[in-house]
């Protein structure tokens, strides 16, 4: 990993020497309708206009099956995903899980490059993981959830209910779990009317790793055995057609250049900060490019 970072370090050096050096090109680029997708969209547009690529901000998809269509119909040229939802969640891929971060990697670059043409660019350290949290008037032990289920009512995101690596993990390693309720909570924040978006009355929220915030305290709830998570480290990555790096090689070395300098916390800021209107994803992704 050391000399890793430090061929990371000297490939951003020549790209500041090189700056402004490369030929023009443009690429299109499309994103998720996500908060982390949006904002690392941004970043990836802005990083690669610093370095004299015209980039087209182009469709934002719903979800993945729109991206995979999207995909084969050539509608951009880049996008980012999270390695797992690219395994589980596009249906022309249609893999198990892999919990092998290295193995994940290698099973959606080749299908990928197979089905679509596209491959994976270096891949961003952004912890997304599902995580637990438990009202703290409910004591609450997660070996014993099976028989507590039945008295608790559970809130998550829809990806949680929908993702390989949300709900349907969580059933597999506690032998099947019968809540007393569940329902559909995005993650949100005390503000706007002051009730928190995810609801009240929840024993149990669910939430990504990158929505963590001060607000999951204030609305009483704390982390479940200190940090206990329902999915493994889930890298955020950039996707990009094999003949858009056949035409503009910097794309790769732009984007793998600044893969390893985004900081996780403050790119969980920046999230929290664009949810509640302090700042918008152009001026986030500019102050985290500037602050690396």
């Amino acid at each position: 990993m050391t000399g890793r970072l430090i061929a990371t370090a000297l490939l951003a050096a020549m790209l500041v020497t090189l700056s402004g050096c490369f030929g023009q090109g443009r690429v299109t680029l499309a994103t998720l309708d996500t908060p982390e997708a949006v904002l690392v969209g941004e970043i990836m547009a802005l990083q690669l206009e610093n370095f004299g690529i015209d980039v087209v901000r182009g469709p934002v998809y719903t979800s993945l099956a729109q991206l995979e269509a999207g995909m084969l119909a050539g509608e951009f040229d880049l996008s980012a995903v999270f390695l797992q939802d690219a395994l589980t969640g596009l249906p022309s891929i249609g893999e198990e899980p892999v919990f092998d971060i290295l193995l994940q990697e290698e099973i959606v670059n080749n299908t990928l490059r197979d089905v679509f043409g596209y491959m994976l660019l270096e891949w961003w350290h952004l912890d997304a993981r599902y995580s637990m949290f438990v009202r703290e008037d409910r004591d609450l032990r997660l070996l014993a959830l099976s028989a507590q289920a039945p008295r608790l009512t559970l809130a998550a995101p829809q990806s949680f209910f929908e993702g390989a690596g949300g709900f349907a993990h969580m059933q597999e390693m506690f032998g099947g779990l019968d809540f007393a309720r569940m329902y559909v909570a995005e993650p949100g924040y005390p503000h706007g009317g002051g009730q928190p978006s995810h609801g009240p009355g929840a024993d149990i929220l669910v939430v990504r790793g990158t929505d963590n915030g001060s607000w999951i305290l204030d609305a009483g709830y704390a982390q479940a055995d200190g940090g206990f998570s329902l999915w493994p480290e889930n890298m955020l990555v950039p996707l990009a057609k094999e003949d858009t790096i056949e035409r503009l090689p910097e794309v790769r070395m732009v984007l793998s250049a600044i893969s390893f300098n985004v900081n996780n916390d403050a790119f969980a800021r920046s999230l929290r900060d664009i949810h509640q209107g302090v700042q918008t994803a152009e001026q986030a992704a500019y102050d985290l490019i500037s602050q690396r």
